[in-house]
């Protein structure tokens, strides 16, 4: 089964697991983590308006992305993801695209 990217989504080999859609909204961020099977941790950077003070402020949020088989990502590259079924307790979001190597930034020689 392949996704809107040309990706093939994996259908679960046990009885009742369904293939991984993509849907909701759309986030882009960079790999901060690859130790996890078929997991990258994405830092998503944004800014917030503190009313109080007139001012604003940098955060930051880690999520828990599945990459599937066959996608090609390494630590730091800019890549594109998406919202999807509830994968594992931290995982809701799959993997769409890698921004870095249409570039060519990511790529380490």
């Amino acid at each position: 089964m392949e996704g809107k990217d040309g990706l093939k989504m994996e259908k679960g080999g046990q009885k009742g697991e369904r293939p991984i859609s993509a849907r909701g909204k759309l986030f882009a961020g960079k790999v901060a983590s690859l130790r996890a099977r078929n997991t990258a941790v994405v830092s998503i950077g944004y800014i917030r308006k503190v009313p109080k003070y007139e001012r604003t402020e940098k955060r930051r949020s880690k999520i828990h992305v599945h990459v599937p088989e066959g996608a090609e990502v390494r630590e730091g590259d800019f890549i594109r993801f998406s919202e999807c079924r509830k994968i594992s307790k931290t995982k809701s979001h799959v993997f769409l695209e890698n921004l870095s190597a249409k570039e060519g930034k990511g790529q380490k020689q």
